[in-house]
């Protein structure tokens, strides 16, 4: 894990072309897996997993944990898990918790 900017992160965060960074708190842990749009908020202590998607202006509140994967990837870990997009403008509440199950006949899941 590597600090920059006061952004703790598994590897670099990539954001959409032209985007700038929006507020992370120093102790949000975002994977290397995960995509930010702009303006995006994160709060202290979440966490973000791979394969997430976070749209424009979307707010992460603190101790929130955004794209777990279900406890059936821990027993399959080469089968891959779907992608969780979140919306533009959404707003996700503080202590909040998502998860992504592995991939079946949709290969994403959308909160909008």
């Amino acid at each position: 894990m590597r600090r920059d900017a006061g952004i703790a992160t598994a590897g670099p965060v990539r954001l959409a072309s032209g985007i700038e960074m929006g507020r992370i708190h120093p102790t949000a842990i975002i994977s290397d897996g995960a995509e930010l749009g702009g303006n995006v908020t994160i709060g202290a202590h979440s966490v973000v997993y791979d394969n997430v998607e976070l749209g424009d202006n979307v707010v992460v509140g603190p101790n929130s944990i955004i794209g777990e994967p279900c406890a059936d990837f821990y027993s399959d870990p080469a089968r891959p898990f779907r992608m969780l997009t979140v919306g533009a403008n959404s707003l996700i509440r503080s202590a909040s918790y998502t998860a992504t199950r592995l991939s079946g006949s949709a290969s994403s899941a959308v909160i909008a």
